[in-house]
């Protein structure tokens, strides 16, 4: 009985270190390509004083947030609609 734990919990957390493995990846990469494209947008309004609120924005969503709040897909932390136009 104590084998079949043990291995039910090797299994567990050999899935849970994969899947967070596998949702950091995915929260890394959204990440970069949009502190990109906040950036770019931030440089175009920097002549009007009023693009660093793009940024404040961007910060308010932590990373861990979005790596631990999996039932949540990545794309929908941000309202890019707001964030890019």
């Amino acid at each position: 009985m104590t084998y079949i734990v043990l291995l039910i919990s090797l299994i567990i957390v050999t899935f849970s270190t994969y899947f967070f493995g596998y949702r950091n990846q995915k929260v890394y990469n959204y990440r970069t390509k949009l502190l990109n494209s906040v950036s770019s947008k931030i440089r175009e309004d920097l002549g009007s004083n009023n693009g660093l609120w793009r940024y404040d924005e961007f910060e308010k969503i932590t990373y861990d947030e979005m790596v631990w709040k999996f039932w949540i897909p990545v794309d929908k932390f941000y309202d890019l609609d707001k964030l890019l136009k």
